[in-house]
């Protein structure tokens, strides 16, 4: 019996430890591209959102630039630093590039609790 009490509460605590954990999330993603005389760049605006409820650290939002057949022509990591519990960090970042640009994608990265 006690041994069944005991594994019943180490699943418990490991859903409840698994539930409320911070998960950092990019939300609204969207991109420009800005072809010029003398540079390409691509305006790259997103949130990241942490759906946990404890505070994510280190929080890095990479940026990735790919172009035809896939490519990659750039990729850039964007330090966030920390977001607390069901929150919300807007990034608007420049991002020079050469080559025929296809498409843009972000994911949040390195985070630790």
């Amino acid at each position: 019996m006690h041994y069944k009490l005991q594994r019943d509460y180490d699943n418990v605590s490991e859903t409840f430890r698994l539930a409320v954990r911070p998960i950092a999330r990019v939300v609204n993603e969207q991109w420009t591209d800005n072809v010029g005389v003398d540079s390409n760049y691509v305006n790259y605006k997103a949130g990241v959102l942490n759906f946990g409820y404890d505070k994510v650290y280190n929080v890095t939002l990479r940026v990735s630039i790919h172009g035809i057949d896939d490519t990659l022509l750039k990729r850039e990591d964007i330090f966030v630093a920390e977001i607390s519990a069901l929150n919300y960090v807007t990034v608007d970042v420049n991002i020079e590039y050469s080559g025929e640009l296809s498409h843009v994608s972000g994911v949040a990265i390195r985070w630790a609790y």
